[in-house]
C-alpha cells in the first residue's frame, strides 16, 4: 500500500479546513447541538415564566446563592410548575411497591450489559464529537467574522513572549548536547564493551548510565528556560504561555528519552532488540516526530491559540495536530511492516509449536492491521471526548504498553525459571528417585496456567485503561463476578490439593519401594504398592473431576446417575472385562504371584514384569513379551514361591558302581557350597537314590533345596562339577535335568 506524500495530504487538509477560523465564542459543550430559533424562543418563554412566578423566582435565587456559596443544591423546579408540586415526590404505584424483585442476571448477562453500556456511551460520544467537528469545519459563514474579530496584537504578544523562551531553551539544549557528544560517545562505547552478552540487567544498567547524560541536559535546559521566563516576566512572574512551552518541552524530551531507552539508536551494544542502527534510528525519528507534533501542538499551540485567537481556531488546530500525528503513525506502520514481520517470525521460530511461538506467528501476519486499527481507535476516542482526549489516550496507551511489557517480562522470567525444571538435593533424589521427574512433569501445566493468568491480567488492564470493561471491579463488586472468582479459586484449590496429595502418596510409595528406605521391599509389597498407586491415581482423578465441576457450578447429580447407568450397561456388555478384574482381585488377595516371579499362567511361562487389576505381563526365556488377561488363567504355577528344588538325574551305565556315583554326587555338592552359587543353597543335600533303571542305564537322583528362583543357577553349577568329577573317575555317563527344564526361565 503506497501512501501520498505528507505535503499533498496537508495541502488537501488545509483546503478542507479553511473555514474554521471563525467565531471567538467558545463552542457548545460536547453533546449539545446548536439551538435553533424556535428553541431559543421557547427557552426565553420558560425563563420569563420562572421570573414571573414569585415562588419559582425565590427558589431560583436561593439555588443561585447556594451554588455561589459552594453548597449542594436541589434540582430546580420546572418552569410553570408550582413549587409545592415540584417539591412533592411522585407517589409510588402500589403495584411497583409490591412487585417481586427482578431475577438476578447471569454472569454472561452482567458482562454483556457492562460492555454494552460502555459501548453505547462511547458510540454516542463519537457521534456527538463527529457532529461537532463537521459543524466546525463547514461553518463557512464564520470565516469573515473571524478574520475581522481576531486580536492580532494579542497574537503577536503571545508569539514574542513564548518565542524568547523557546529560542533560549532549545538553543541552550542544543549547545549542551553538542558539547557533551564526545564524552557521551566514549561512555556508550565503554558501557557496551562492559556489557557484552551478559544479559538484560547489565544492558539496562548501561543504557541508564548513558541516558543520564541526556536527563541532566533536559532538566538543565528546562531550568534555564524557567529562570529566563521568571527574569523577563513582570514582577518576577512567569507568563502562562511560557509555562505551557516549558511543560511541553519537558514532556516531549522525557518521552523521547524513554524512546531512546527502548530503541537505543546509535547504541548497538546496548540495544535490546535485534535491529540495525539505521532501522533503530529511523523508528526513533518517526516516534520522536509524532511526540513533538502531539506534545507541542496539544500542550502549547492549542492552549495559546485558544486564548490569543479563538476557540474555533484552537479546535481546528487541535484537529490538524491529531491528523498529522495519525499520518506519521500510519507512514511508520507501512514503512516498517515487512521488517517487523521478519523479526516477529524469527522470534516465533524459536518455539514454533509452543503457545508463544504460535501467537507471535499470528501477530507477525497481522501486526500492521492491529496498529492501523489502534490509530483509528485513537482518532475515535479523540472525537468522542476531545476535551481530555490527549490525557486519556496517553494514559490508556501508557497503561496498555506497561501492562504488555510487564506481562511479557513476567512470562519470560517464568519461562526461564521453570523451563529448566525443578532440581532436588542429591540426598532427596537418592531416597525418592521419582519425585523430581514427577515434579517436572507438572512444569508445562504450571507454565500454561501462569501464562493464562498473566494474559487475562494484561487484557483486563488494557480494557480498564480504555474504559471498555473494568474486569477487577466486575470480579470484586458484582454478584456474577464474585461467582466466577469463587468458582475459579475453588476449582484451582481442589486441583492444587489433589496434586499435593498425589505427590505425597506417590512419593511414599517410591520411598517404600526404594532399597535406600532401610529394607528391601518384598515382591508382595512391590505388587500391592504398584496396584495401590494405580488405584489412588484413578480415584483422585475421578474425585477431582467431580469436585471441580461442582465448584464451577455444574450439577454433578445427573452425571453420577448417568455414570451408574453407563456402568451397568458396560457391566453387561463387557463381561470378559469384569471377569478379568474379579479374577485379578482374587489372585492378588491369594498372593498367587508377584512382580519378578517366574510363573506359568495361561499356558505361558516367563518372568512377571507387571501386574494390573485385569492382566499380567510375562517375559519368556526368548525375550518375547506376553500380556495374559486373568480371564484366561485357570491355574498358576509359581516357581518362586517360598523355596525351590533342583532335581539332579545322573545317568550311568548299568555295570558302573552306583555307590561310587552317589559318593561323587555328594562330593560335588560339598564343592558347590564353596562357589558363589553356594550362597543360594537353603538346605542339606537330599540323595533320593536310584530313580529308574533299564537294561543299559541307571538313573541316580538327588535334590538340592535353594532360595526361590535360584535352582536353575545352582543346577547349572552343580552339573558342571558332577561332570568334571565323573570324567576324573572314568565314568562315562550322560547328564539329564529334571522335568523342570531350564527353558522356563532363560
Amino acid at each position: 500500500m503506497r501512501l501520498p506524500s505528507l505535503a499533498t495530504f496537508l495541502a488537501l487538509l488545509c483546503l478542507w479546513l479553511a473555514a474554521p477560523l471563525a467565531a471567538q465564542t467558545p463552542p457548545a459543550p460536547a453533546g449539545t447541538a446548536p439551538a435553533s430559533g424556535a428553541e431559543a424562543a421557547e427557552a426565553a418563554r420558560l425563563l420569563a415564566d420562572v421570573i414571573a412566578d414569585p415562588a419559582a423566582r425565590e427558589a431560583l435565587i436561593a439555588q443561585l446563592r447556594a451554588a455561589a456559596a459552594g453548597t449542594p443544591v436541589a434540582a430546580a423546579p420546572d418552569a410553570g410548575t408550582p413549587p409545592a408540586a415540584s417539591a412533592a415526590p411522585p407517589a409510588e404505584p402500589p403495584a411497583a411497591a409490591e412487585a417481586a424483585p427482578e431475577p438476578e442476571p447471569s454472569v454472561e448477562q452482567s458482562i454483556t450489559a457492562a460492555v454494552a453500556a460502555h459501548t453505547l456511551g462511547f458510540a454516542e460520544g463519537v457521534a456527538t464529537g463527529l457532529e461537532t467537528v463537521w459543524a466546525t469545519v463547514t461553518d463557512f459563514d464564520g470565516m469573515r467574522a473571524a478574520v475581522a474579530g481576531v486580536n492580532w496584537q494579542r497574537v503577536l504578544d503571545a508569539t514574542v513572549a513564548v518565542g524568547v523562551v523557546v529560542v533560549a531553551t532549545l538553543g541552550v539544549f542544543g549547545v549542551m548536547r553538542r558539547i557533551t557528544r564526545g564524552p557521551r560517545a566514549r561512555l556508550s562505547a565503554a558501557m557496551a564493551a562492559r556489557v557484552g552478552a551478559r544479559g538484560w540487567a547489565r544492558r539496562v544498567t548501561g543504557l541508564v548510565a548513558v541516558l543520564l547524560f541526556d536527563l541532566v541536559l533536559i532538566f538543565a535546559a528546562w531550568a534555564i528556560g524557567y529562570a529566563l521566563a521568571l527574569g523577563i516576566g513582570e514582577g518576577g512572574r512567569m507568563d502562562l504561555r511560557q509555562s505551557l512551552f516549558l511543560n511541553a518541552f519537558l514532556f516531549v524530551e522525557l518521552v523521547k528519552l524513554g524512546l531512546r531507552l527502548f530503541l537505543a539508536p546509535r547504541l548497538t551494544g546496548l540495544r535490546f532488540w535485534p535491529m540495525t542502527d539505521a532501522r533503530a534510528l529511523r523508528v526513533y525519528r518517526g516516534f520522536a516526530r509524532m511526540v513533538e507534533v502531539l506534545g507541542y501542538g496539544i500542550l502549547l499551540a492549542v492552549p495559546v491559540a485558544r486564548t490569543a485567537v479563538s476557540w474555533r481556531f484552537a479546535g481546528v488546530l487541535e484537529l490538524v495536530t491529531v491528523l498529522i500525528a495519525a499520518w506519521i503513525a500510519l507512514s511508520m506502520i507501512f514503512r516498517n511492516r515487512a521488517a517487523a514481520a521478519r523479526t516477529l517470525n524469527d522470534w516465533a521460530g524459536r518455539d514454533p509449536d509452543g503457545l508463544v511461538g504460535m501467537a507471535l506467528g499470528v501477530v507477525a501476519r497481522t501486526w500492521h492491521l492491529l496498529a492501523v486499527a489502534y490509530v483509528f481507535a485513537v482518532l475515535l476516542v479523540w472525537s468522542a471526548r476531545p476535551a481530555d482526549s490527549l490525557g486519556f489516550v496517553l494514559a490508556a496507551t501508557a497503561t496498555s504498553l506497561v501492562a504488555i511489557v510487564v506481562g511479557s517480562i513476567l512470562m519470560l522470567i517464568l519461562t526461564r525459571a521453570i523451563t529448566g525444571g525443578v532440581t532436588l538435593p542429591e540426598k532427596l533424589r537418592e531416597r525418592l528417585p521419582m519425585l523430581e521427574p514427577r515434579l517436572n512433569a507438572y512444569v508445562p501445566n504450571v507454565l500454561a496456567v501462569a501464562r493464562l493468568l498473566i494474559f487475562v491480567a494484561v487484557v483486563g488492564a488494557i480494557l480498564r485503561a480504555w474504559n471498555i470493561f473494568d474486569l477487577p471491579a466486575w470480579l470484586s463488586e458484582t454478584e456474577g463476578g464474585r461467582r466466577v472468582t469463587e468458582s475459579v479459586v475453588s476449582a484451582g484449590m481442589i486441583i492444587l490439593v489433589t496434586a499435593i496429595i498425589w505427590l505425597a502418596i506417590a512419593s511414599w510409595i517410591d520411598y517404600r519401594l526404594h532399597p535406600g528406605a532401610g529394607r528391601m521391599a518384598t515382591a508382595r509389597e512391590r505388587t500391592l504398592l504398584s496396584l495401590l498407586r494405580n488405584g489412588v491415581a484413578v480415584l483422585l482423578a475421578v474425585m477431582t473431576l467431580m469436585l471441580a465441576l461442582s465448584a464451577v457450578g455444574v450439577n454433578i447429580a445427573p452425571l453420577l446417575a448417568g455414570a451408574g447407568v453407563v456402568g451397568l450397561a458396560v457391566g453387561f456388555g463387557a463381561q470378559t472385562l469384569v471377569k478379568d478384574i474379579i479374577t485379578g482381585a482374587f489372585i492378588q488377595l491369594e498372593n498367587a504371584m508377584n512382580t519378578g516371579d517366574v510363573v506359568t499362567a495361561g499356558g505361558v511361562t516367563g518372568t512377571v514384569e507387571r501386574l494390573t487389576i485385569r492382566s499380567v505381563s510375562l517375559r519368556d526365556s526368548s525375550g518375547t513379551y506376553h500380556l495374559v488377561p486373568f480371564s484366561s488363567v485357570t491355574s498358576i504355577a509359581n516357581f518362586n514361591k517360598d523355596f525351590s528344588y533342583y532335581v539332579a538325574d545322573v545317568l550311568i551305565p548299568r555295570q558302573k558302581d552306583v555307590a561310587r556315583v552317589k559318593e561323587i554326587m555328594r562330593e560335588s555338592f560339598d564343592s558347590l557350597r564353596a562357589t558363589p552359587e553356594g550362597a543360594a543353597i537353603a538346605g542339606p543335600f537330599d540323595m533320593l537314590g536310584v530313580a529308574t533303571f533299564s537294561d543299559t542305564l541307571v538313573t541316580v537322583r538327588a535334590r538340592i533345596m535353594t532360595r526361590p528362583g535360584k535352582h536353575w543357577a545352582v543346577g547349572r553349577a552343580y552339573n558342571e562339577i558332577v561332570a568334571r568329577k565323573l570324567d576324573a573317575a572314568d565314568i562315562e555317563a550322560p547328564l539329564s535335568t529334571a522335568a523342570e527344564s531350564e527353558e522356563a526361565v532363560g
